[in-house]
């Protein structure tokens, strides 16, 4: 997994979202889904925590996944919102 290169995204843009979601698009391999594993490391928590609020709450961060068979699909574009600071 491939840490966010912030130094790539220029000071007057570092937080528009735009550039926000293009860092989370270079995290998850231009995927417009991040894993749970992926959206763990964006966020700064570990992959069992997001796992631990979903199970309670159906959502973690305000953000609810695809469930794809076992798997949790976080989408990107909301990371995008959370990382920004966006409602």
């Amino acid at each position: 997994m491939k840490p966010i290169d912030y130094e790539a995204v220029s000071p007057n843009q570092k937080y528009q979202l735009p550039a926000l979601l293009e860092a989370v698009l270079r995290c998850t391999a231009g995927r417009p889904h991040a894993t749970t594993e992926e959206f763990g490391h964006l966020t700064g928590k570990a992959p069992q925590t997001i796992r631990k609020n979903y199970c309670q709450t159906g959502a973690c961060f305000g953000i609810r996944p695809l469930k794809l068979g076992n798997r949790l699909l976080w989408p990107a574009d909301a990371i995008a919102q959370l990382l920004g600071g966006a409602k």
